[in-house]
């Protein structure tokens, strides 16, 4: 009975979602209104499935569009370098890369997101403390930067990894240690500082 009372909320999101545009104060409302009632069927994988569309549907155009405004640093030649080292290192052209992203924070330190692509590179190639002092610039520049907050996350996630492997640890007791590790390792996240 329950699955089949989720299955009727997940159908109603469904419905909510296709009906409403993102962004309109109605589709908010309702869609509010049906996650909310989806909230409590726990350890149903269609309510969490409906809920995380839900969330891309309605985040993903202020999602874009923050990313592109933060992609404009207001200087061509600054906006020109993150374009040619985001390429760069698409094509896996790492070290030709981390170049131009030091150059890009060298002539446009303000710029959140020459920090932020550096500290992605940086974080693809296992240079993690370098990545999570990029991330802490980045954060310093622009508090609201989710992009550098899942790049520090990422980091953060890839040293414990290593750490619980070289413990000799894995799976629940592994997981079990994230917490009390977290607090640990740096006393904080980026840099030691507080929490």
């Amino acid at each position: 009975l329950r699955q089949q009372t989720a299955a009727g909320w997940v159908a109603g999101l469904s419905a909510v979602l296709e009906t409403h545009g993102p962004g309109s104060s109605l589709s908010s409302e309702k869609v509010a209104d049906a996650c909310q009632s989806l909230a409590v069927f726990a350890r149903i994988p269609e309510a969490e499935a409906a809920l995380l569309d839900a969330l891309r549907r309605e985040i993903a155009p202020a999602e874009a569009a923050l990313s592109e405004l933060w992609s404009r640093s207001g200087a061509k030649r600054a906006d020109g370098m993150l374009e040619r080292g985001t390429a760069q290192m698409a094509l896996g052209k790492h070290d030709l890369a981390l170049r131009t992203f030091d150059e890009l924070v060298e002539i446009a330190p303000y710029f959140a997101e020459g920090w932020n692509r550096r500290a992605a590179l940086k974080y693809a190639t296992g240079d993690y403390t370098g990545s999570l002092q990029d991330c802490g610039r980045a954060l310093e520049l622009c508090p609201s930067h989710f992009g550098a907050l899942s790049n520090a996350g990422l980091v953060h996630i890839a040293l414990w990894q290593a750490r619980q492997l070289r413990a000799g640890m894995g799976g629940k007791e592994a997981y079990s240690n994230f917490g009390v590790w977290t607090r640990d390792v740096t006393g904080g996240w980026a840099g030691g500082q507080g929490g």
